[in-house]
């Protein structure tokens, strides 16, 4: 059997890079030949990525200016991510529109679409509607993994737009819990499902990492969007007590003495090993709190500008909730996880989401035509 894989895969990403890689592992282990559609919007274009939204507010040249400036990290960061995932999965050949996917769909038994925010309206652009499979036919075989929609509340248009293209679908899974509730309100059949990281083990998680020996203990900082006040703060606290170093994996350079050591260009690869090493962590992204949650790490889940609610919804399964805070006041470092009953929960959860997965990944003559109750 042969199954491809539709996800946000691309860019410069860890958590986009290893999901993408572990539901790989993941079918490969069930016995299912895997690919992922290289499917790469024309919006992520370099240039149109960095220009995207800030022409109105900058003159031309100074935008070019900038991008000139910035190319030589830009186009490093890119090669890293692009040789991870042509290394580490079995690729389609590269689309860019919608088009050119109607025009030549790649042939698999079964069609898989996420995980990541692949139905998120506000990220993705008004129309495409590439993420759920619009591009082929209707009797194809198509499902969710844990998919994410990334907000409560959705638009009539979306609501009809959803409902349209689900309708087609012989199984829908979702990463969140408001999503799936969200559509079962809406009369679409759904499961609430681990995030591909968290399907593999932490053991498994180790022989892929590339493994370097560090001589300190250290709390590890893992920042989105560069918001890294708070979490300088927070770990300069666990640091006093523990006598800790501070390092830190960002894009950019971030300007602050407390920052032991900072990793910039490290690969996916590396970027497991640092947490895998860690003695603590403190993030603000979903993917740190996952793959902290999955190493049984001490850690502290720190608010974002937006979409907060991902995060919030994996501490709430593991019932953790109180491991996420809003401003360095709330964090309280005599705070620790209880990881015997964390690990509980996990097994539960990673049995009932291979069991969701297995159930598609059988004999396709024995279940096709099966299709999700609206």
């Amino acid at each position: 059997m042969k199954a491809d894989i539709l996800t946000i895969h691309f860019g410069v990403n860890y958590g986009s890079a290893l999901q993408s890689y572990a539901l790989s592992r993941i079918l490969e282990q069930l016995n299912v030949r895997t690919e992922v559609i290289d499917y790469i919007p024309l919006k992520y274009g370099i240039w149109n990525e960095f220009s995207s939204n800030k022409k109105g507010n900058y003159p031309l040249a100074v935008i070019a200016a900038a991008f000139i400036f910035k190319f030589p990290s830009k186009y490093r960061h890119r090669k890293i991510f692009e040789k991870f995932l042509r290394k580490n999965l079995n690729l389609t050949k590269v689309y860019h529109t919608n088009a050119e996917l109607k025009a030549e769909p790649p042939q698999s038994d079964l069609y898989i679409v996420g995980s990541d925010q692949v139905w998120n309206f506000d990220y993705n652009e008004s129309g495409d509607f590439t993420y759920f499979f619009d591009f082929l036919p209707s009797a194809s075989r198509k499902i969710s993994y844990a998919a994410s929609i990334g907000k409560t509340s959705l638009s009539n248009n979306e609501r009809e737009c959803i409902k349209k293209y689900l309708s087609e679908f012989s199984g829908v899974s979702l990463r969140e819990d408001y999503s799936t509730e969200l559509l079962n309100s809406m009369g679409i059949q759904s499961n609430h499902v681990l995030d591909p990281t968290i399907l593999l083990s932490e053991h498994e998680w180790n022989h892929f990492a590339k493994r370097r020996k560090h001589k300190d203990s250290y709390i590890l900082i893992y920042v989105m969007d560069y918001l890294y006040h708070d979490l300088i703060d927070i770990a300069e606290k666990i640091s006093k007590q523990f006598d800790y170093k501070i390092y830190m994996i960002a894009f950019k350079r971030i300007k602050d003495k407390r920052v032991d050591k900072q990793f910039i260009y490290a690969d996916p690869q590396e970027f497991l090993d640092l947490f895998l090493n860690a003695s603590y962590v403190v993030t603000n992204s979903f993917h740190g709190v996952a793959f902290s949650v999955n190493f049984n790490k001490q850690f502290c889940a720190v608010a974002k500008e937006n979409y907060n609610i991902r995060i919030q919804s994996l501490l709430r399964m593991m019932e953790i909730e109180g491991h996420f805070v809003s401003s360095v006041s709330e964090f309280d470092i005599r705070h620790k996880i209880d990881y015997s009953n964390v690990n509980r929960i996990l097994a539960e959860q990673r049995t009932n989401s291979l069991d969701y997965l297995k159930k598609f990944c059988k004999n396709t003559d024995k279940v096709k035509g099966d299709a999700v109750q609206i």
